[in-house]
């Protein structure tokens, strides 16, 4: 079952926005229209966040069949941890935190505006279906306010079709975790970082563990986009409710499959963060 989409979404090239520092915010601003600061991040268009101070995640259910349930489940819990109430400073941490949901049945990244919904990480055994891009090795996608810039709906996607991924610091190959790391900086509106020891830097080095634990750079940058003290209510159910993607009895009965609703206008627009490839030294990726 398929989780119904937001009819036909906007596809956003990862835009970025500068706050001083090597590290870079997304903004709504997107293509090669866009102007840069000298830092090379988009010089407009609204900086993407979260409003809420919670954000829930789910598993897809099936995870991955290349790795054990528990450990995958485990690198993914740890990668949001690393996220989650940041020191700031002065004893004051981040006004972001992370809860996990129940697993869901959904297989689609997507946001119904008129319905439930999940932010879902999952994996792709079988077909990576993002053209010319098989090098990448995760991608975060999230919906958000085209005027404001709050994200509404965030999902990450591995591309195990393609890689080999570990889960031991002892014998990484491309390390799950650290992978799932750098793309929840996207899923929390981060975008690349030209710090090379920063977990959001643009390349990932096989075999590498570091980008496990969050750099000064990294924590600069979410306690600038998720502040202590700022505004705002705790609650982990995604937007519009939670979607397990379940059929309905009669869409048992029928073979039915959900429709996706009319397009919107003006409301939401896809981002599609930049994926996470290789160093030009490392070695070429194996096949999974």
């Amino acid at each position: 079952m398929k989780r119904a989409a937001v009819g036909v979404a906007v596809c956003a090239a990862l835009a970025t926005a500068s706050d001083g520092a090597a590290f870079c915010r997304s903004s709504t601003c997107k293509g090669e229209s866009c102007a840069t600061d000298s830092d090379g991040c988009p010089a407009s268009g609204a900086k993407l966040f979260w409003k809420g101070h919670c954000i829930g995640y789910s598993m897809q259910l099936h995870g991955t069949q290349n790795l054990p349930m528990d450990k995958v489940r485990d690198a993914v819990r740890k990668a949001f941890a690393a996220w989650s109430d940041v020191d700031c400073g002065e004893g004051k941490k981040a006004s972001l935190t992370f809860g996990e949901l129940k697993d869901t049945n959904c297989i689609e990244v997507a946001y119904d505006p008129n319905g439930p919904n999940v932010n879902v990480v999952l994996f792709r055994d079988n077909d990576w279906k993002y053209k010319n891009t098989d090098n990448t090795l995760a991608k975060a996608i999230a919906h958000y306010d085209t005027k404001s810039g709050e994200i509404v709906d965030a999902d990450i996607e591995v591309n195990t079709a393609s890689n080999h991924f570990t889960i031991s610091a002892k014998n990484a190959q491309f390390d799950l975790q650290t992978v799932l790391t750098h793309e929840v900086g996207h899923f929390i509106g981060l975008g690349h970082s030209s710090d090379p020891d920063a977990v959001m830097y643009a390349s990932y080095e096989r075999g590498s563990t570091k980008g496990r634990t969050l750099t000064p750079d990294d924590i600069a940058a979410v306690c600038a986009v998720y502040p202590p003290g700022r505004a705002g209510t705790c609650d982990l159910v995604p937007k519009n409710g939670f979607d397990n993607c379940m059929p309905t009895a009669a869409e048992e009965t029928c073979g039915a499959t959900r429709q996706s609703p009319a397009a919107t206008t003006g409301w939401v627009a896809l981002l599609w963060a930049a994926g996470l490839p290789l160093l030009v030294r490392a070695a070429r990726k194996e096949s999974a």
